[in-house]
């Protein structure tokens, strides 16, 4: 906003229409730095709404599943987490169907996650491990299964986004962390026996130019691109490694 816009609306929060609500958003703590922020702190009541860090939507989890009077196990506890994106109310959804399936059995396995939610946990974990182990027919062959059974193209570069970082932490050993899984590796591939091996045949320069092709790949859809495309082009890339992803077509 312009020097003109900004004292209208300031002018405005000052007395608002009582009927109304003004939300305003800022991706960035606000701290008072000028007028404009000043006035807003003085007068707006602050709500945080940045999402929880891995521990602490683990635990959210954990409660949310003894609410219903189930126990995860821990590679159930990632593999659902890793499949809705940490999202709340979609872990809400999928824990009442869980209470459902199991029924009068207390603890919810790996297994009964990917029967309830369906088997695409199962084959989001098999491509992840396709696209680690360069195997391009099949990475290509799980996506448009993914896709025929409804999964968004744009939910996928987020998911394939986090076991990206996660298999380049499990190259440096896990320093800086692990995934939702609370490993090495994040809970969807927590049970691959050679995923360590598989991280570490990749250069940490190889991840990296990973990461900005999955960037590229989601400003892509934004701005209108056919997504199945994108998404299958970024998925190749992936496989092709860093030379080719970093120059990507």
């Amino acid at each position: 906003m312009n020097p003109s816009q900004r004292t209208k609306l300031l002018e405005y929060a000052a007395k608002p229409v009582e009927s109304s609500c003004l939300a305003l958003v800022s991706f960035d703590r606000l701290s008072g730095k000028n007028k404009f922020e000043r006035t807003i702190l003085s007068t707006a009541a602050v709500v945080e709404c940045a999402r929880p860090g891995p521990e602490v939507l683990l635990e959210l989890v954990r409660r949310m599943a003894k609410e219903r009077g189930k126990t995860l196990e821990q590679e159930a506890l990632g593999a659902l987490v890793d499949w809705t994106e940490g999202g709340l109310n979609r872990i809400a959804n999928e824990l009442d169907k869980l209470a459902c399936f199991v029924e009068e059995r207390a603890t919810i396995t790996l297994g009964d996650v990917e029967q309830a939610v369906g088997a695409r946990a199962s084959t989001l974990r098999d491509l992840a491990v396709a696209i680690a182990a360069r195997n391009a027919g099949d990475a290509l062959a799980l996506l448009e299964e993914l896709v025929d059974g409804g999964v968004e193209p744009a939910q996928l570069v987020s998911q394939l986004h986090g076991l990206w970082v996660s298999l380049w932490i499990a190259r440096s050993g896990g320093r800086g962390g692990g995934g939702y899984g609370g490993g090495r590796q994040p809970g969807l591939l927590s049970g691959v026996p050679d995923v360590g091996e598989l991280a570490r045949a990749r250069s940490s320069r190889e991840y990296a130019a990973g990461v900005e092709r999955f960037y590229r790949a989601d400003i892509d859809i934004r701005r209108g691109m056919p997504p199945v495309p994108t998404v299958s082009l970024l998925v190749y890339d992936l496989v092709r490694g860093a030379g080719n992803a970093a120059s990507g077509a």
